[in-house]
């Protein structure tokens, strides 16, 4: 088993920015977001030791990733893992104090190993998957538009009464008896 540094102040660091910024870090999975931090900074600082996360299944104490490709994976929301299965709590009182820790986990006196549980650690703030672009429906042309006809010298087409007479161009502004309703019967 490699010697293995104390990260305590990484705890101690990564959730004073979490309070910081708003992150709730209240019950298990805000203890999470801790955590899976806390092994993203860790494998930065021992790139060779890989750092990273303890599996979990559903009904045990752990947290599901919101958005991670595997919707199926829970992890252990306080413990950060080594790929020989050596793992060290960090919190003391999870999801409730949060006190920053860094407590190797033993069983008499010897290293707690559990190899099979290690997963990497990944970057906890990576670019979210932007959302489909909500298709704009097409909207329904007007069957009926209200229109003035205006002549090339300028003049308006009227119908003298509102209409059922006779038509002319000879207005030289658009009013009421300038105004024609037109019935849409195919858009090209």
């Amino acid at each position: 088993m490699p010697t293995l540094t104390n990260h305590v102040d990484v705890v101690t660091r990564v959730k004073a920015e979490l309070l910081a910024v708003g992150v709730s870090i209240a019950g298990p999975c805000g203890a999470f977001e801790i955590t899976k931090r806390v092994a993203w900074e860790c494998q930065k600082l021992e790139p060779g030791l890989r750092p990273g996360l303890i599996a979990k299944v559903p009904g045990q104490a752990g947290c599901a990733w919101p958005g991670h490709p595997d919707p199926d994976s829970y992890y252990g929301h306080q413990v950060i893992i080594y790929p020989d299965g050596t793992h060290y709590d960090i919190l003391i009182a999870a999801g409730n104090l949060n006190e920053p820790s860094w407590a190797l986990q033993q069983i008499d006196g010897q290293p707690f190993l559990r190899p099979e549980l290690w997963r990497p650690a990944q970057n906890p703030i990576a670019p979210p998957i932007p959302p489909e672009p909500v298709p704009i429906p097409p909207q329904p042309f007007p069957k009926v538009i209200k229109v003035r006809l205006r002549t090339y010298n300028g003049h308006y087409v009227r119908a003298e009464g509102g209409g059922g007479s006779t038509l002319d161009a000879t207005a030289t502004s658009g009013n009421i008896w300038e105004e024609f309703f037109a019935e849409i019967l195919e858009v090209s």
